[in-house]
């Protein structure tokens, strides 16, 4: 076995661009050893068969004199070599061990989360994803291991690159130039290079089933047509992307935590997702929706008694989930998993610990994923433990819905906001998302405060024609100015 991951380095994030470039193969695991804590042992027992898969498994399973090691580096670290890794990647032949080792390094946090590009055939910009970065440099790896490598560097990052351009064909993204071997930061968004439903994906087993077609459609219909949305989902997906591959191999290798997280956190929220989107496109002026909400909490609570869901458990999810969704990851205090995974309180001290390990600042995601849940499990608990209140709560979780999307992050990723661009925006999210003027309110007031300052036109007066700010607001109100008007409307 010749494939290894240094635990000193991003060890979950390298683990993660493996998982993806052989395409979610479940067969793929990791084992530590005990001669050499520092390192886990790459094991993979094929079961998805394509070229970059094939790779992989003989990357791993042959016997090659020189083992392969693995170090994921964060942008700010420095390789072997003296080189800042922000952007790069690097294989060389350790001589300094006996037998020598080939060393891989490489970035796992994209210029810190700003992106790479490289050069695509067109001369354009293309985006660089991590597992991408990590596949060339395994490129390099096993032309050395099979003595295929050359000194000559145009004529070997042209090869290189070529096996590259399978990884990209597989995953649907621009080839790159095989004789430009220049890249940078600051390139290109692409939210994740294995799909937009990952841990979805790896709970229902399948990116085919009808929920995970539901959610795609609620994400294109009210979010991503738009600039605004758009920068939302690429942000997103950086900080998804620091957790979700770690607990979509844990699920694989654990069939009760697959269930819980299925029962407990996905199945909900997709549940909340589809309220949501049923919610813009008509419920917030239609009067039926309110009962149709009661009638489909009614279902969901029947659906979670026969599945053996109690009032407790239900509690238990809400308090645990609204910590989360506030920052507070550390739960150590109910924590009492002994991995059988059966309870929520195991659920929540797994989550806890896989939030703690997160590089990244999860705040998109406990917006859009801990908060909504958290809300929803504390409705549930209420019609749980009390059904005759079904039709108040459900009345309750349509203001929950505007809460939410009040509170929606809203930052471009540009520093420089043109006016035709957040017109089209606007209106394009007013037609989805914020269809519901009070929603409007809240989103032109956030705007307002955040922007105003920074962009080249009237801002005040854009927002007005667009009915995102209140009427009875002038330009210049301070925050207090515009909360006593507002009182005043």
């Amino acid at each position: 076995m010749t494939l290894w991951v240094d635990l000193t380095g991003m060890s979950d994030e390298v683990f993660a661009d493996l998982y993806a470039l052989c395409g979610q193969d479940g067969g793929l695991g990791e084992v530590n050893v005990d001669e050499d804590p520092t390192v886990a042992r790459v094991t993979y027992s094929q079961s998805v068969h394509k070229a970059t898969s094939d790779r992989l498994n003989t990357l791993v399973n042959t016997n090659y004199p020189e083992p392969i090691v693995i170090t994921g580096y964060a942008s700010s670290g420095t390789f072997p070599d003296g080189n800042p890794a922000s952007n790069n990647g690097f294989t060389f032949i350790d001589r300094k061990f006996k037998p020598t080792v080939i060393r891989v390094c490489y970035d796992t946090q994209q210029c810190n989360g700003a992106g790479v590009w490289a050069v695509g055939t067109d001369g354009s910009h293309i985006v660089f994803p991590t597992t991408v970065m990590l596949y060339h440099e395994l490129s390099h790896a096993y032309r050395i291991a099979n003595n295929t490598w050359v000194a000559d560097i145009p004529i070997e990052e042209a090869a290189v690159i070529t096996d590259e351009n399978v990884l990209r064909a597989e995953l649907g993204i621009p080839l790159r130039d095989i004789h430009n071997r220049s890249g940078g930061c600051g390139g290109p968004t692409y939210g994740n290079p294995w799909g937009d439903c990952f841990l979805v994906s790896a709970t229902y087993q399948s990116e085919q089933e009808i929920k995970i077609h539901r959610l795609r459609v609620t994400r294109d219909l009210l979010l991503r047509r738009s600039t605004l949305g758009q920068d939302f989902f690429n942000q997103l997906y950086r900080e998804y992307y620091t957790v979700s591959p770690r607990i979509a191999v844990d699920m694989r290798h654990s069939p009760a935590l697959l269930r819980i997280i299925k029962l407990f956190l996905v199945d909900p929220l997709l549940d909340f997702y589809e309220l949501v989107q049923e919610y813009c496109i008509r419920g917030w002026k239609d009067n039926r929706f309110v009962d149709e909400v009661a009638a489909r909490l009614d279902v969901v609570c029947a659906e979670l008694t026969a599945s053996g869901v109690e009032l407790q458990d239900a509690d238990v999810l809400a308090r645990g989930l609204a910590q989360l969704a506030t920052g507070h990851s550390n739960l150590i205090e109910i924590c009492e998993s002994n991995g059988a995974y059966t309870s929520p309180k195991e659920l929540l001290c797994y989550l806890s610990g896989v939030l703690n390990e997160s590089w990244r600042p999860l705040t998109l995601v406990q917006w859009a994923l801990l908060t909504p849940l958290a809300a929803y499990w504390s409705l549930l608990a209420h019609a749980l433990a009390d059904k005759a209140s079904i039709s108040t709560l459900a009345k309750r979780l349509t203001d929950t819905c505007v809460n939410w999307l009040s509170q929606a992050p809203i930052s471009y990723s540009s520093v420089k906001i043109e006016q035709d661009l957040l017109t089209r925006d606007l209106e394009d999210l007013a037609a989805g998302v914020f269809a519901n003027p009070i929603i409007r309110t809240a989103i032109g007031t956030r705007l307002l405060e955040r922007y105003k300052a920074s962009v080249e036109f009237d801002l005040w007066t854009t927002l007005k024609k667009l009915d995102y700010t209140p009427a009875c607001w002038q330009a210049g109100d301070s925050s207090d100015e515009k909360r006593r008007r507002h009182s005043q409307c």
